[in-house]
């Protein structure tokens, strides 16, 4: 199979000062809404790439700028879904650590109401060694997670939660 090569002249720069990479994106309406793992909130873009991006606190308190420092203190938001019914935006932690087991849901007008995923995730480290979550969907009534493998035993996989 060849690879897929797109040419465009147009490249889209953030105007967020210390935002790094994007972990989680997604689409919702006219707007994209993109996290950092390693940042305490999102942000959300135009569509059109004109007018204004906009900071959505996700967490309180600042990171510290150490990297060392920083790696253990965020949050680790990996995951952006949309959960269709609602029109809310689920913000899911990779739960590598147990203190990256606090998640968020924003609902169509920008609040923000935290969530604990620590029941579930330290079910699921009972069966996946070095959790690491990286990805989802939602489909047919459920979040699919994608498990990326780190570690010694590199452990990838699937998992289906109702």
């Amino acid at each position: 199979m060849r690879p897929l090569i797109l040419q465009t002249e147009e490249v889209y720069q953030f105007k967020l000062q210390g935002f790094s990479a994007a972990s989680g994106l997604i689409i919702q309406g006219d707007r994209l809404f993109c996290v950092a793992d390693d940042e305490l909130g999102l942000v959300s873009i135009p569509m059109t790439l004109e007018g204004p991006e906009a900071w959505i606190p996700l967490f309180p308190g600042q990171l510290p700028e150490d990297p060392i420092a920083r790696k253990k203190t965020k949050p680790d938001i990996e995951i952006l879904v949309e959960l269709p019914e609602a029109r809310t935006i689920l913000g899911l932690p990779s739960g590598s650590t147990p203190f990256r087991d606090r998640g968020v849901l924003v609902d169509s007008n920008q609040q923000v109401n935290p969530l604990s995923f620590s029941r579930t995730y330290e079910a699921l480290r009972k069966k996946i060694p070095e959790l690491n979550l990286e990805g989802a969907v939602v489909t047919d009534g459920r979040i699919r997670l994608f498990q990326r493998g780190n570690g010694q035993e590199g452990f990838n996989g699937i998992l289906d939660l109702p």
